[in-house]
């Protein structure tokens, strides 16, 4: 089994604040109890930039995984295969993967990096490992630069996780490559400490090649060196060991009873001195440790089990350079056999009522609990385990006859846990048995009562313009709904989800099996929406289910549907007319609305088009000819908060408008119009020169009071003109052209909002913790 996903977290530590965590280590490292296997050496890992560039990161990431690999006497090194734009990390898809996130940080902003992996835990094999660097909340650097996170030693320390290593926290671990806490412009965690080598040495020494960890490096190894790989030893049985090598660590598993005393202790033979260390069920987390307890320098735990499981005991030399042989004896005092809470067998069966949970521990590795429960014909039951301290359970349904399997799980249920859904056919007496790890746990049988029909004959009605609260009860549940369409009306269909992580509807034709369209993730957040016209009148049916990639989802939703009322026409032909001071609230309804206005104007006057948003989003305004076909101008931006266009009038007659929402936005708005009267040419003209006509088609006497942009000045353009007969530039001192024309061109421009025919605007637009986690 793949189960064990585990995350190692790099986080800052926090200023003046140093708490020593109840954590020892007995060997100056500590182990995942995972490791590359030699023939996954070298491990080939990519780098995805995509996006990065605050500082070089090639470089540092690559120098870090070199120090691991020049670790003298450790066969482990590395190959880069360049770089990816592959961003999915971390994941345990066998892609080692380094990478920086920059947005949508999940892990806590005093996270600086974070290692994931897969391993088997059975072997102790490595599958997979991902590292991510938080580029969120932190700046990085590769030269040590105050302020800032280095590179270099964060990719360091993460990189020890990549090959096995664990986090040390206690304060006397603070000058080590891991130890679990950095600081800004921090660079010594580059180098490594001789128990970083230590550790790394220990899993992969040279001839052991990959899984040194978890072999004892070549063969000769009598214990394995990690949880992964240890001695089952029976209490109360002597069991002999040899630290044959510099650094050798035995690994012993035992099963231990809730209530029992238990003694560990070693008899030293040729080994001076020894050092044991006892490890909690994930062989991983210490529970304490002795040194000298024994007689002489042996050791001894004396210790009391709380949980039911299987422990870990670790016998090391007190010095790296300790060598020898020596025996280790496990030993129980008082309760030392687990008692069974539950029969073996249907015939020892505990009854179980519907709708009551009941708990259970799984006392011994071949312990196995038995249930019986009543059920009846076409009830819905969902069978389910929940962990306590068991890490995984199994579940088996058995027919009346307490022999006859009618269906089985493994991982179903929550994390490792268990999970069934049966109908039942005959109603009568069944029968569950769970089995598993040691440890506890809490067994549900629930009636499951289903809220709607699960295909179109049996679907519930849903008026327009109406909602219903559903929900997903089962695995796999469908919920059908009803409702009565008119040809060419335009409906949305929607999902709002409560409990439901994920939703997806179907729309169904009047026979209730054609499928005319589908939806997952439309609505906000995960929920669904389908924009359908009804092609002729009838009664169509909807249907409702959890995301086909998460079918195990069960929770409660909102179904809605209603008609679209569009409350402006979509083309001229149907503009709805507007006065030259006015404002219109309009709104659009559908992602791809559009609606059009009509606006009578006078030659010579100026007008200023604006839409300013409510609800909508974001809106583009547009500026057609009177043919309606003819688009003058067009702007997306420049409002407010919406779009504005100021538009000089060549010719007096009806011209149109039409607004739509930005990137399908949907939404309410209002469109105001306001008009400045034609100029009759006199003194206050803000442009042209000091008084002569700018050579063009329309020539006008610019007598302005301020000198107009082709002289200099700071006036602004007067009536468009003519075109110039010119494309030199000229003079501009303050005016908005600056003084940079271009001669016989016309554009359009979208940001201003202004129609020019002569002169374009050229502008350049230059896991280390907080301890609160």
């Amino acid at each position: 089994m793949f189960r064990f996903r585990k995350f190692n977290r790099l986080s800052i530590l926090a200023a003046l604040t140093v708490l020593l965590m109840s954590y020892s280590n007995a060997f100056g490292y500590g182990l995942i109890g995972a490791w590359w296997y030699d023939t996954d050496i070298p491990v080939h890992y990519s780098i995805n930039d995509a996006g990065y560039s605050q500082a070089d990161i090639f470089t540092p990431v690559q120098a870090s995984f070199d120090t691991w690999a020049n670790v003298t006497c450790s066969s482990l090194n590395f190959a880069y295969d360049g770089t990816t734009s592959y961003a999915n990390a971390p994941n345990y898809d066998n892609t080692n993967l380094i990478m920086w996130v920059e947005s949508g940080w999940g892990f806590g902003s005093g996270t600086i990096g974070v290692t994931g992996f897969m391993y088997d835990t059975s072997t102790g094999q490595m599958l997979d490992a991902d590292i991510v660097f938080n580029g969120v909340d932190y700046t990085w650097a590769n030269s040590g630069e105050s302020g800032k996170m280095d590179i270099q030693n964060i990719a360091t320390h993460e990189i020890g996780h990549f090959c096995g290593l664990d986090d040390l926290y206690n304060t006397t671990d603070a000058e080590k490559t891991m130890y679990g806490y950095a600081q800004l412009g921090e660079t010594k965690k580059r180098s490594l400490h001789s128990d970083d080598e230590a550790g790394l040495v220990s899993i992969y020494p040279i001839g052991g090649g990959g899984g040194g960890g978890g072999g004892g490096g070549g063969g000769s190894d009598d214990h394995g060196d990690s949880s992964a790989s240890a001695t089952p030893v029976t209490i109360g049985a002597q069991m002999t060991g040899d630290l044959e090598t510099n650094g050798d660590i035995d690994f012993f598993s035992f099963e231990a009873v809730a209530g029992g005393s238990y003694t560990i202790e070693t008899s030293l033979s040729t080994l001076p001195d020894s050092y044991i260390a006892l490890y909690d069920t994930d062989g991983v987390t210490q529970i304490t440790f002795d040194d000298d307890s024994g007689f002489g320098y042996a050791s001894k735990i004396t210790w009391t089990c709380a949980t039911p499981g299987t422990y870990y005991v670790a016998v090391n030399g007190f010095l790296a350079t300790d060598t020898g042989t020596y025996s280790l004896l496990i030993s129980c005092d008082g309760i030392c056999t687990a008692v069974d809470d539950h029969g073996d067998d249907s015939a020892s069966a505990t009854a179980v009522t519907a709708g009551a949970p009941v708990d259970g521990i799984i006392g011994a590795t071949d312990d196995i609990d038995f249930f019986s429960f009543s059920a009846e014909v076409n009830g819905i039951y969902t069978i389910q385990t929940s962990l306590g301290t068991s890490t995984d359970t199994q579940i088996n349904l058995y027919d009346t006859d307490g022999l006859t399997i009618l269906a089985s799980d493994d991982d179903s249920g929550v994390g490792s846990g268990s999970k069934i859904v049966w109908t039942c056919s005959v109603a009568g007496t069944y029968y569950v048995d769970v089995d598993g790890d040691i440890g506890s746990y809490t067994l549900s049988i629930d009636r499951v009562i289903d809220d709607y029909g699960d295909d179109a004959a049996n679907a519930t009605g849903l008026p327009v313009d109406s909602t219903l609260v559903g929900s997903i009860d089962i695995d796999d549940d469908v919920d059908f709904f009803s409702f009565a369409a008119d040809e060419g009306g335009q409906y949305t269909i929607t999902t709002a989800l409560n409990t439901l992580t994920d939703s997806e509807i179907y729309l169904y034709d009047t026979d209730g099996v054609t499928q005319l369209a589908y939806d997952n993730d439309s609505a906000e957040g995960l929920a669904s929406s389908i924009l359908w016209t009804c092609p002729a009148a009838g009664t169509y049916y909807i249907a409702v289910a959890a995301y086909s990639e998460w079918a195990s989802y069960t929770g409660s939703y909102i179904v809605s549907v209603a008609l679209i009322v569009d409350d402006f026409g979509d083309d001229p032909a149907s503009a709805a007319s507007v006065g030259d001071t006015s404002q219109t609230s309009g709104s659009i309804d559908l992602p791809m609305d559009e609606d059009w206005f009509s606006l009578a104007a006078t030659a010579g006057a100026s007008y200023s088009i604006e839409v300013t948003l409510s609800t909508l989003s974001g809106s583009y305004l547009y500026l057609f000819d009177t043919d309606g076909v003819t688009q003058l101008d067009s702007d997306g931006s420049s409002g407010t908060n919406g779009t504005l266009l100021t538009w000089l009038c060549p010719a007096t007659g009806t011209y149109y408008i039409k607004v739509t929402g930005a990137s399908s936005a949907t939404g309410t708005y209002s469109l105001s119009v306001s008009v400045t009267p034609a100029d009759d040419g006199g003194g206050n003209d803000d442009g042209g020169g000091s008084g002569g006509d700018n050579s063009g088609d329309n020539s006008g006497d610019n007598s302005g009071d301020n000198s107009g942009d082709v002289n200099g000045g700071d006036g602004d353009l007067g009536a468009t003109g003519g075109d110039y007969t010119t494309g030199d530039d000229k003079a501009g001192s303050d005016g908005n052209n600056g003084g940079c024309f271009i001669a016989n061109a016309s554009y359009t421009d979208d940001d201003l909002g202004l129609n020019r025919s002569v002169i374009d605007i050229i502008s350049s637009i230059s896991s280390i913790f907080f301890l609160t986690n």
